[in-house]
């Protein structure tokens, strides 16, 4: 996993652009990315030989959503469009980073990685009971 973020996130962020060899490899030794995959809510997309070449790192949001005024403004929204109702979120699921490969990009793997995070933590929720 470290070896996919520092080929995709850690070079193509932007503002790396910027930063000098010793912030760049400070940036490769963060553990954030990483300690947030214990939390049980990434996905990861693997080739048949076993290699890493996507994945979705993501948290769940800590705040009472009811009470967080930020995300009312985004529910209300959701709500207005009617887009709330087919997901049934009641939970809001922060995307961290989202990577993939460069020899992997542009065939919906993006998107295929978001979607498989929220069918995870639908699947988690709905055992949870």
């Amino acid at each position: 996993m470290r070896r996919l973020l520092q080929r995709t996130m850690y070079e193509d962020e932007p503002l790396a652009s910027t930063y000098d060899e010793s912030c760049k490899e400070a940036l490769a030794q963060d553990e954030t990315g990483l300690t947030i995959l214990e939390e049980g809510h990434s996905v990861k997309a693997v080739t048949e030989d076993g290699r890493i070449v996507g994945a979705a790192i993501n948290k769940m949001c800590p705040y009472n959503l009811d009470e967080y005024e930020p995300v009312q403004h985004v529910k209300d929204f959701l709500r207005s469009v009617d887009a709330k109702k087919p997901m049934d979120c009641e939970g809001l699921l922060d995307m961290y980073m989202l990577a993939v490969d460069p020899d992997f990009r542009r065939q919906g793997m993006a998107k295929a990685l978001g979607q498989a995070a929220c069918h995870l933590r639908l699947k988690r929720r709905a055992s949870e009971g």
